[in-house]
């Protein structure tokens, strides 16, 4: 029988490794676009493929340090993933493209489950409502950086 905290370990490894592997396909898709031209370079696009890079960067820092507050970062990565998936798919038969909106599927997916596991869920939303004050989460996540920043 497995433990909560192995199983939660597991998931922890799990959730790093497909932010890293997200991470790098935004970067190499970056890229691929700049090269491809046309509305594979539009600014929307290409500022949420970075918006996607950085979150997952991120994310896995958080989660890799052992912050207590890597749900929040983890929950607002799954949103991005999500958002920056739909994005490529737009782009029919572009196999890069293809494969960056599954990495991001992965990505959220796996990000949206540790979240959750770190009792942050999409039934809360950033208008407030649900119990959580995102304001004041996020505020407090800020406040985090500002202070390891400064120690370190």
């Amino acid at each position: 029988m497995r433990s909560a905290t192995m199983e939660h370990a597991e998931q922890l490894e799990r959730c790093i490794e497909d932010c890293q592997g997200c991470h790098s396909i935004c970067l190499q898709t970056i890229n691929h676009c700049l090269d491809k031209g046309g509305r594979h370079t539009e600014a929307q696009h290409i500022r949420l493929l970075q918006d996607c890079v950085q979150i997952c960067q991120t994310g896995a820092d958080f989660m890799i340090r052992g912050s207590d507050r890597h749900g929040l970062t983890c929950f607002v990565c799954s949103e991005v993933c999500d958002a920056c998936a739909g994005d490529c798919e737009q782009f029919q038969g572009d196999q890069q493209m293809q494969a960056c909106a599954e990495m991001c599927r992965t990505c959220s997916t796996s990000c949206r489950e540790m979240a959750e596991t770190m009792g942050v869920t999409g039934e809360d939303s950033f208008e407030g409502g649900g119990g959580v004050d995102y304001g004041e989460a996020f505020e407090e996540v800020a406040e985090g950086i500002m202070k390891e920043s400064r120690s370190g």
